[in-house]
């Protein structure tokens, strides 16, 4: 009898159940890691109008407790337009920052805590996240 240089169909199975397996794990990994920096943009999206908020107190010498928009950030040139990560259009985000007061004094800009919330499509992505 001759031999053949073939691969039964056990050993073309195996390869394609193995082949699958590995593919799984990848875009387990590649969804796990795609989330996280989805995630890490939400974060910087809100220290970003945090910082813009402040800077927009301390020009305007607001001394009161205040909510400020995002847009009135963007108008008076505070912030640029917040573009969402999850939409591939580039729709953008908007907000809103609460300033309060959060010691007796109430003069400087460091006795504020400002409480930012960011909206993108219609979704809370930010919720009341409180910076000092």
């Amino acid at each position: 009898m001759e031999k053949k240089n073939a691969f039964t169909m056990v050993e073309l199975l195996a390869t394609i159940v193995i082949l699958g397996i590995l593919s799984s794990v990848g875009t387990i990994a590649v969804m796990r890691y795609l989330n996280k920096a989805r995630n890490d943009s939400y974060e910087q999206m809100g220290k970003t109008v945090y910082e813009a908020a402040q800077n927009y107190m301390l020009d305007s010498g607001m001394i009161e407790n205040t909510t400020i928009t995002t847009a009135t950030l963007q108008s008076q040139g505070y912030l640029k337009t917040l573009s969402n990560p999850d939409d591939t259009n580039g729709a953008p985000c908007s907000g809103r920052v609460q300033a309060t007061v959060s010691s007796a004094s109430g003069n400087k800009i460091a006795d504020f805590t400002y409480k930012v919330t960011i909206t993108c499509n219609g979704k809370t992505k930010i919720n009341g996240k409180i910076y000092p």
